[in-house]
């Protein structure tokens, strides 16, 4: 008893001396890495083309808009491409961000459940998918903002063989492709959090 009470003394002595010289260690390396950065810096600057830095200070002073990624999918009854009165609020969200972000491209992706063969499921999709699109259009979205696919019942959200999962696969998904402004700023708020 006495030697593993010594064991776990000796073990835990020793993971505390490791961990301080880990951090005296370290301390040193992450300054010399800011300098090294901040001297670096200016040059890189100098050596890109003016036009480029100013994109970059432009994107970096301009708050680039998002697409609304709180809900992306609409849902549907079982064999129909009504939309429910329930989904419309989610789906005027995305007509006013579409209307206000007009170079954003919407990709309205259609699914059905299992239930029914393929060719009527990927038929279905497409169905929904238009559903929406047409709402979308009546509110004021450019047609060039959208494409559509149907994917049927290949690829199910939920997997299961009840209602509960064919509730979820009966569904239209909202798929933004990002602008070249937004995937400028997506690059550089991650090398900015990566440094």
């Amino acid at each position: 008893m006495i030697r593993q009470q010594l064991g776990a003394l000796f073990i835990t002595s020793t993971l505390v001396w490791v961990v301080g010289c880990a951090t005296k260690i370290q301390a040193p390396i992450e300054e010399e890495k800011v300098a090294v950065v901040e001297q670096a810096a200016p040059a890189v600057v100098e050596q890109t083309e003016p036009a480029v830095v100013q994109a970059i200070t432009d994107i970096q002073q301009e708050q680039v808009s998002l697409p609304p990624l709180e809900s992306i999918a609409v849902y549907f009854y079982y064999d129909s491409s009504e939309i429910k009165s329930s989904e419309l609020s989610l789906i005027d969200s995305h007509a006013t961000y579409l209307t206000q972000n007009p170079d954003q491209v919407l990709v309205l992706e259609g699914h059905a459940d299992e239930r029914g063969s393929d060719e009527y499921n990927k038929i279905l999709g497409q169905k929904r998918a238009n559903s929406v699109m047409n709402l979308l259009f009546e509110q004021g979205v450019s047609p060039r903002q959208m494409r559509i696919m149907s994917y049927g019942e290949s690829q199910p959200k939920v997997l299961g063989k009840d209602e509960a999962a064919w509730s979820s696969n009966r569904r239209v998904e909202f798929v933004y492709e990002l602008t070249d402004k937004q995937q400028t700023a997506l690059n550089l708020s991650t090398t900015q959090t990566l440094e």
